[in-house]
Formats: structure tokens, C-alpha cells, sequence
């Protein structure tokens, strides 16, 4: 598949990205060459099943689990960790923090 001038100024219609007329040609050089590589990449043939597995690096010198923290949520804060935190941020009301508006 080659895309051609026409196929250039219908897909710079659809995206609406305005193509000036010397610029078509260079599209249209530089896209079937990506079709080329796309075309070459459907190509290839891999065995998915003679593949081994990734192992992480860590993983062959230690054991990695130990390197993860378990995933909590912590329910309750102590009131002195509130207190630093609250101290800490410039605005804090209604147990919220409050930023400026980014949003217009």
C-alpha cells in the first residue's frame, strides 16, 4: 500500500491540518516510508512460545518481594502527624489542603 497526493490532501482534510501544495510531496515521501516500516514490523514471524519470560535484574540477586511495601491505606493518622502535616502546608481547612486555582 502507497498512499498518493490525493490520499495526502484527504488525510490533511479529515485531521484539518492545513498542508501548503510544496509540502504534499514531502508527506507523502515521509508516510509511505513509515507504511514501509509498519508493513515490514507485520512481517515478522516470533514465536511468542520460544521466548523465556523477563526476569528483573533484582530479582537474580535477591529476592525483589522483600524490596515492595504492602499496599495500605492508612485508616487513621496519629494527631501529631497531623499537626506536622497541617503545619507544614501553606492553607488546610476542613481537613482539606487548599490550592490555588488552576482552572480558570
Amino acid at each position: 500500500m502507497a498512499l498518493n497526493k490525493i490520499d495526502i490532501n484527504n488525510i490533511a482534510t479529515i485531521s484539518k491540518i492545513e498542508i501548503k501544495e510544496e509540502e504534499i510531496g514531502i508527506f507523502e515521501k515521509e508516510l509511505n516510508k513509515v507504511i514501509k516500516i509498519i508493513e515490514k514490523v507485520q512481517d515478522v514471524q516470533i514465536d511468542i512460545d520460544a521466548i523465556e519470560p523477563l526476569v528483573s535484574p533484582i530479582s537474580i540477586i535477591d529476592d525483589y518481594k522483600n524490596h515492595l511495601r504492602e499496599d495500605v491505606t492508612p485508616q487513621t493518622c496519629s494527631q501529631e502527624f497531623m499537626k506536622t502535616i497541617i503545619h507544614n502546608s501553606p492553607k488546610f481547612e476542613n481537613n482539606l489542603f487548599v490550592v490555588p486555582k488552576i482552572i480558570e
